[in-house]
């Protein structure tokens, strides 16, 4: 991969060479935002489900803060329920944290927040068009293959959300912020990263060099790392239409 780095032509960040496609893309999509609604709301980017090759669309999400009145811990929730319309109480959407790239070997900016449709229960849905889009825009990028497709197969809509990084202190994860051409590049790198099975090899080798022995043969282990996004990038949880997270201790 080429380290050098010169100027963006769309926003002049430096960047890597091979980094200009992508970046000049998300340049022109964040270049006319959303209007700001008459509510508190926050700026997430959409792939949207459609099998054409559309590009993902920056969108308002509502924001909702209230504060415990014994604690005085503020929480914030969002409201994802119209950019899944199919889904119900019964099959909500799921929600994968990121905060590491591991296509680019860095922390990403923002701790990031993916909404999708649960895996297993998404296999009639046609495979998202602009995220596949993108994976042909930038295939074999960072990875040495030439990929027309993500590792994942990503299905319906799916909405990136950035947060602040946990402080560390009580259960504080971090607030929810308007996300930036930096988070959207990071996002971009997560979605057609996730499950790359060579995340797994990196991790078998490492349970090697700590002298771990597979059971039997193997099955554990490759549980474990059969979903390396899961391990490496975050932990999947049952989502619901609405997110609650500690932001401030007043």
């Amino acid at each position: 991969m080429d380290t050098s780095t010169s100027l963006c032509p769309t926003c002049s960040l430096p960047l890597t060479p091979s980094l200009h496609p992508l970046h000049t893309h998300l340049c022109t999509i964040f270049s006319s935002p959303p209007t700001n609604p008459p509510f508190p709301s926050i700026l997430g980017l959409l792939f949207p489900p459609s099998p054409a090759g559309i590009s993902p669309t920056p969108v308002r999400i509502p924001l909702t803060t209230t504060t415990d009145d014994e604690t005085s811990v503020s929480f914030q929730s969002v409201s994802v329920a119209s950019f899944f319309p199919s889904s119900s109480t019964q099959n909500p959407p799921d929600v994968i944290y990121a905060e590491r790239n591991t296509l680019r070997g860095r922390d990403t900016r923002s701790m990031l927040e993916i909404w999708t449709l649960p895996s297993g229960n998404n296999s009639n849905e046609e495979e998202n068009g602009a995220i596949k889009a993108l994976a042909e825009e930038m295939r074999g990028e960072g990875s040495g293959e030439q990929r027309q497709s993500p590792f994942h197969r990503w299905t319906g809509p799916v909405l990136a959300l950035a947060m602040t990084r946990a402080t560390g202190w009580m259960v504080d994860p971090g607030s929810y912020r308007d996300m930036t051409v930096e988070d959207a590049g990071d996002v971009v790198d997560f979605l057609l990263d996730y499950e790359n099975p060579e995340h797994g090899r990196r991790i078998r080798e490492a349970l090697d060099t700590l002298g771990a022995e597979p059971e039997g043969d193997g099955g554990k282990i490759d549980e474990m790392v059969g979903d390396a996004g899961r391990v490496e990038e975050g932990a999947t949880t049952g989502g619901e239409d609405t997110r609650d997270v500690v932001f401030e201790v007043m």
